[in-house]
């Protein structure tokens, strides 16, 4: 990922509805699965800036790491101690956790293995814990976007079948977000046909839309978790259980 990309997610990370909608999903999901247990180990593969860290205060035993120096430098600006830099792609486990999450990740072009980190997920999990996984969905929406943040695929919920498949974990949810932005990228792909510079989707928005939208997102968690399924999103997101 571009170093300006890092920048442009630490300053719109804490308020953007994108990522405020996205890590109160994960949250809700941990709370979900472990209740009002704060003693849980909680690891954040590939924490960018660190926003989703920084909303687990109430969690004392986390940590996160990530491949890029510039993204552990804003981690550390948030007042995070407990990020360091590591290549997912070398990484091997040393310690094991209740909850893995890595939001957003494994689409990335330096991944070299998939199915090989996911692996690795299983093993630094403790029985009983669950590994969350957020990812693009659909090659069809690969666009100018995808370009700044270095997607290499955009993901599927059979991909994320196919991973589950060939590892050793016991459990799976799948599911779709953000359907209905599904359309609005769809449009806005073809539109950039006509452009000729690459831009970022993550900026400032205005407050009154922002609004509106983490509104409306939260609504949609509240379905999702109620166990609603979606036939398409934008994003796709995986529960995998040891």
């Amino acid at each position: 990922m571009h170093n300006s990309e890092y920048e442009n997610i630490y300053t719109n990370e804490l308020t953007h509805w994108w990522y405020v909608t996205l890590h109160s999903f994960i949250v809700q999901i941990i709370k979900k699965e472990f209740g009002e247990n704060k003693n849980i180990t909680i690891l954040d593969a590939g924490c960018g800036t660190g926003g989703f860290l920084s909303k687990l205060s109430d969690y004392s035993q986390k940590e996160g790491f990530d491949f890029s120096d510039t993204a552990v430098d804003f981690c550390e600006k948030r007042g995070l101690t407990n990020c360091f830099v590591q290549d997912l792609n070398t990484w091997v486990p040393t310690r094991t956790y209740d909850v893995i999450v890595s939001s957003d990740v494994l689409y990335h072009k330096n991944i070299t293995d998939d199915q090989l980190i996911f692996n690795r997920f299983y093993e630094a999990l403790n029985p009983g814990g669950i590994l969350i996984l957020n990812l693009p969905a659909f090659e069809i929406l690969k666009r100018n976007h995808d370009i700044v943040v270095e997607t290499k695929k955009r993901y599927t919920r059979k991909d994320l079948r196919q991973l589950y498949t060939n590892s050793k974990f016991k459990g799976m949810q799948s599911l779709y977000r953000l359907p209905l932005l599904f359309f609005v990228v769809a449009v806005q792909k073809f539109i950039e046909r006509f452009q000729s510079s690459n831009s970022s989707d993550i900026g400032y928005v205005s407050p009154w839309i922002n609004r509106l939208m983490i509104g409306f997102l939260r609504l949609e968690n509240k379905f999702l978790l109620s166990g609603v399924k979606l036939p398409l999103g934008t994003s796709v997101l995986g529960i995998f259980k040891k």
